[in-house]
């Protein structure tokens, strides 16, 4: 009879962990193999010791370092057969779970550590890499959705290249403040869709500001300093961005600015009867604008022609035309025409046809009534001011177009005779006109506010539209 032998012990071979490099007891078998392993290979000879340093042994065997380890060498596996882009796209997860075992190891990293990978690696590797990891389906996840970080620090960097540090870098500290508000809802429990503050809402605003910084600088502005509210305007109008909300984000942006750098213009933006009609801006082109000039001329009452005239030669509202005085008009001795001159405004020369209906309703007035220096222009049959509807009606039966459009064609064609700067302050500062009503005239134009004209054309500006084509 035979004695008995000893089985004997398999040959082992070390082969390093995939994970934290360290040596792993493996069989010959397993050892001829190409594909890398990591410590929670099933290849690996059972019972033997992990090697010092591995990374289940440093996070505490934490859920997700088993999982991230494990997503390694089956990352590495599925690649090994496929082709090179494929080989590539796997090792860069590899890196990535390694990353998060390092840095990490057990639950959802903060924004920074996000924030960083995301200028190495592209966002769809790092999604795929982190994705099967327990924490990622936490009901309490802070970032959703990675797509939107890393074009945030992208868009920062643009604008220093494109710009300067001076704008880049208040760019900069804008996002930083947007994420310690987040930081803050985080720290009271507000995650996801719960939270206030969305790297969606960061991404947006800081898209809209990094345009606007960047126009203004093209625009010869090295600072906000010297882009007061009319530049807004101007922007605003020429980028065809009707809705408020971007206007509203820069006007905060500026208010955020200006608790830093207290020379900052402050900026209240508004738009008034949001959604209303008065938001419409219809103007009558060239050939509609002679055919009511020619009507206004042929109609019988001089009160209905001067106020018409005062709409479409001068853009006057109703209400201020109504509160012409006597006191207000100065004869000129050379030429005998009115000029109207208000108190605190800057005096303007009228046209022949307003001034003859003009001198027409002062005589048809003195006839009936006693001539006072300070009384109104436009009297009623009651002796009194004309109301605002009879003026409004008496437009339109003169004209056959209410007295808003009237004026709105007058803006539009003040602005087409005179230069960019000229024709806003003769509108704004002179005529009373309000900034959003000429961003409105000047979109009306077609032409971008940056386009030249001739400086003389501005002395004709009241009638150029008279004796001109569309073309």
């Amino acid at each position: 009879m035979m004695g008995s032998q000893e089985k004997k012990t398999p040959p082992m071979f070390s082969k390093p962990c995939m994970a934290c490099g360290g040596d792993l007891l493996v069989t010959k078998k397993e050892h001829r193999y190409k594909r890398g392993i990591t410590c929670c290979s099933e290849t690996i000879v059972p019972n033997s010791q992990l090697p010092n340093g591995c990374f289940i042994q440093a996070h505490d065997a934490s859920e997700d370092t088993q999982v991230a380890v494990t997503a390694i060498t089956e990352s590495m596996s599925i690649a090994s057969g496929r082709g090179k882009k494929h080989r590539e796209n796997a090792e860069l997860r590899g890196q990535v779970l390694r990353r998060y075992i390092d840095d990490i190891g057990a639950g959802e990293p903060e924004i920074d550590w996000y924030r960083h990978i995301l200028q190495t690696y592209p966002t769809n590797i790092v999604i795929k890499a982190l994705s099967p990891l327990p924490y990622w389906s936490s009901e309490t996840l802070k970032l959703p959705s990675l797509k939107e970080v890393a074009p945030i620090d992208t868009r920062t960097k643009r604008l220093r290249k494109e710009t300067n540090n001076y704008f880049a870098d208040l760019l900069a500290e804008f996002v930083e403040s947007r994420y310690e508000l987040m930081h803050f809802s985080f720290d009271r429990g507000l995650f996801g869709k719960a939270n206030p503050v969305k790297i969606s809402t960061i991404k947006r605003d800081v898209n809209g500001i990094a345009d606007y910084l960047e126009w203004i600088y093209f625009e010869g502005h090295e600072t906000l300093q010297s882009a007061s509210r009319s530049v807004l305007d101007e922007y605003l109008v020429e980028k065809g961005l009707s809705h408020p909300r971007r206007g509203y984000l820069i006007a905060r942006f500026y208010k955020w600015v200006k608790k830093k750098l207290p020379f900052t213009p402050t900026i209240n933006f508004n738009q008034r009867r949001r959604g209303s009609p008065h938001t419409k801006f219809e103007t009558l082109n060239i050939k509609e604008s002679q055919q009511a000039f020619q009507r206004i001329c042929a109609h019988s009452d001089p009160r209905a022609r001067a106020l018409s005239l005062l709409a479409l030669l001068y853009a006057q509202k109703v209400t201020d035309s109504i509160d012409l005085r006597l006191s207000d008009l100065k004869r000129n001795p050379s030429s005998s025409l009115w000029t109207i001159a208000r108190p605190e405004e800057e005096a303007f020369a009228i046209e022949p046809e307003l001034s003859a209906a003009l001198d027409a309703c002062i005589v048809m007035d003195s006839q009936s009534h006693t001539v006072e220096d300070d009384r109104y222009v436009f009297i009623s049959k009651f002796g009194e001011k004309l109301s605002t509807n009879s003026s409004r009606a008496m437009i339109k039966a003169a004209s056959g177009v209410t007295g808003s459009k009237l004026r709105r064609t007058a803006i539009v064609n003040m602005y087409r005779g005179g230069q960019k700067t000229l024709g806003t302050v003769v509108l704004r500062e002179i005529l009373n006109v309000s900034s959003p009503t000429i961003r409105r005239a000047i979109k009306a134009t077609g032409d971008s506010v940056n386009t030249p004209t001739v400086a003389e054309d501005a002395d004709e500006l009241r009638r150029a539209f008279l004796e001109e084509d569309d073309d």
